[in-house]
């Protein structure tokens, strides 16, 4: 693992590579055409477009492809577009893909509330989260409904955005299965989602101080106590030049406050936050309550 600060040297031999043709055929051509996108994956893991090109019903070639591994994406214009999507190893020779279409995957919901005489006197939103692509966002209607079409294949967590505080307190999902807070959503795919919103939240602030100093600039954490693998719930502040942090609308719970030194500590893995959830304080976020609380940054042992 690179440490930070550290540096690599690296010897790199480049070569010509003669790029091949990728035939796309259709089993049933577009009416109003589309986006015909050759997307790949980088050493981070994130996509990007190899190649994109604008089609209008008739087979495809897409020449010069390097090979690899690749996405084939086609997503056709229109207010009810049609998507396919299938992953293709490209090596020295031409080769020919057939891509079948199908509706873009959709995602619908209600929101309900755990007591139905307390209701956000500002707009809800409702908001899925793509783990690479970014956020969809949809206000929620006054009948509590919302929807979102033309998603991209992918894992997703679903949240509630307002400035009154209403976050999710029970979520169930029709048509996918829930896992650790996200789901899928695949091809073709139709879910609804059963939200049910609670203003059971508190506020969290507090200051990082050393000695009586004020430690700017470090990292604190706040992560829930009870055993958990949806480590979306473990959010991140640095600190301002007075040593303070804040957290509005948390959620009413058990968590553990921790604050480390180590900016790009990587507190999302559970095995490089373990240790430090033993030594960090312990507290109590009421409905509708305050927690003020000073901590110091965890010494140099616990880091290591």
């Amino acid at each position: 693992m690179l440490k930070a600060g550290a540096e690599v040297h690296a010897d790199f031999t480049l070569r010509t590579i003669t790029g091949v043709t990728v035939h796309v055929m259709f089993s049933v051509p577009s009416v109003h055409g589309g986006r015909l996108s050759l997307i790949t994956k980088g050493v981070e893991g994130p996509e990007g477009f190899q190649r994109r090109v604008t089609i209008f019903g008739a087979d495809q070639k897409i020449a010069g492809v390097p090979p690899g591994r690749y996405t084939l994406e086609f997503l056709e214009t229109g207010e009810n577009p049609r998507l396919a999507r299938k992953v293709i190893d490209v090596a020295n020779i031409d080769v020919t893909v057939q891509l079948e279409s199908q509706p873009s995957p959709a995602v619908s919901g209600r929101v309900t509330f755990s007591q139905p005489g307390v209701r956000p006197k500002s707009p809800l939103y409702a908001q899925l989260v793509h783990e690479t692509v970014g956020v969809f966002t949809r206000v929620v209607s006054d009948d509590g409904t919302f929807s979102v079409k033309n998603l991209r294949v992918g894992s997703y967590r679903f949240r509630l955005q307002s400035s009154d505080g209403f976050q999710v307190a029970k979520l169930a999902v029709e048509g996918s299965s829930l896992q650790d807070g996200f789901f899928d959503v695949v091809q073709g795919a139709v879910i609804t989602l059963n939200v049910i919103a609670a203003d059971e939240t508190g506020t969290v602030n507090g200051f990082v101080l050393n000695e009586g100093k004020a430690v700017p600039g470090v990292l604190v954490l706040l992560a829930p106590r009870k055993e958990t693998t949806g480590h979306a719930e473990i959010i991140a502040f640095q600190t301002d030049s007075d040593g303070s942090f804040g957290w509005p609308h948390i959620g009413a719970g058990d968590y553990v406050l921790i604050a480390v030194a180590q900016l790009d500590l990587e507190y999302l893995n559970p095995v490089v936050l373990k240790p430090y959830l033993t030594g960090g304080k312990a507290i109590r976020v009421e409905r509708h309550g305050t927690v003020k609380e000073t901590i110091a940054v965890a010494p140099a042992a616990a880091q290591n």
